[in-house]
């Protein structure tokens, strides 16, 4: 038997055309139709189209900080809640299907500027005053913003009989008979939990790691929004620790005056931008419990 081999060449096997190919400059999962409509300080709108199910989006700000917000069943959402002057990337997936598809755009925030008056209607509750011979700072402030905020029906006494009732002390001279070297008390967070007892969101901020200028920006836009707010801090007066309701706002060159209810005796006072910062960083950051009152409660 003879075989046959035949060889052949590696000139032309090499002369065999090559395929051309260039860089994929479009992320291969990525459909179009996301687009920005409208922008400001603090939100951005998107809109889109043939997502008929349903949205969920990321936005990842130039910090690298990622939002997460779904959407129903529409064509367009305004994602709030976002820092002003700032980069952000927004993806967007269907809701119900893998995150292979997706859309995106990119948005910048406008720089926020204070030039916005407030007065928000908030009762003057005294925390001394009532049926009940108990009284704390915290749920009496937390009964003002509930009541104005959120129309729940309720008095002073309502609320601390709640607070005491869950299991949060508040009067520190009752439960503590050295109160004022224990620090006894409730905390920032004990006193937003105070919401969940009627139904409501109460969140909170320490103010830890941000500069003075970020506090007075973050408490401008709370209030902006339509939000009192709970302030944690040291009276100049007394050296107490204390927690107050900043209920309104003046402003004039750009710097605000701010309305705050104090609680103990209903009293009503205005605080310049330092007079609030100064209350804010009196506060005893060595002791457990203090460190945990400075800050700020709001609802959502």
């Amino acid at each position: 038997m003879t075989a046959f081999i035949t060889v052949l060449a590696a000139s032309s096997i090499m002369s065999a055309p090559l395929m051309q190919t260039s860089a994929d400059t479009v992320p291969p999962h990525e459909i179009p139709g996301a687009a920005v409509t409208d922008c400001d300080c603090r939100s951005v709108t998107l809109s889109w189209q043939d997502f008929p199910k349903g949205v969920y989006i990321t936005a990842e700000d130039e910090n690298g900080t990622v939002l997460h917000f779904s959407a129903d069943d529409s064509e367009s959402f305004t994602a709030s809640g976002l820092a002003p002057d700032n980069d952000y990337n927004f993806r967007l997936y269907p809701l119900g299907t893998p995150f292979g598809r997706y859309m995106s755009v990119s948005a910048h925030t406008a720089e926020y500027k204070n030039t916005k008056d407030v007065s928000l209607d908030t009762p003057v509750w005294d925390q001394l005053s009532g049926n009940t011979a108990y009284y704390g700072c915290g749920p009496t402030c937390m009964g003002m913003i509930l009541y104005s905020e959120k129309g729940i029906s309720l008095t002073k006494d309502d609320i601390l009989r709640a607070a005491y009732d869950s299991g949060n002390w508040y009067n520190v001279y009752q439960n503590f008979s050295n109160a004022w070297t224990s620090y006894a008390g409730a905390t920032l967070e004990y006193v937003a939990g105070y919401a969940s007892l009627y139904g409501c969101e109460g969140n909170y901020d320490l103010l830890s790691g941000i500069s003075d200028e970020q506090i007075i920006e973050k408490i401008n836009m709370l209030l902006d929004d339509g939000h009192r707010i709970i302030i944690g801090h040291r009276k100049k007066e007394s050296g107490a620790h204390h927690y107050a309701v900043i209920c309104g706002k003046s402003v004039s060159d750009g710097r605000s005056v701010f309305s705050v209810i104090d609680p103990y005796g209903g009293v009503k006072y205005q605080w310049s931008e330092t007079d609030l910062l100064d209350r804010l960083n009196a506060v005893d950051m060595t002791n457990d419990f203090t460190r945990q009152v400075r800050g700020i409660v709001w609802l959502s």
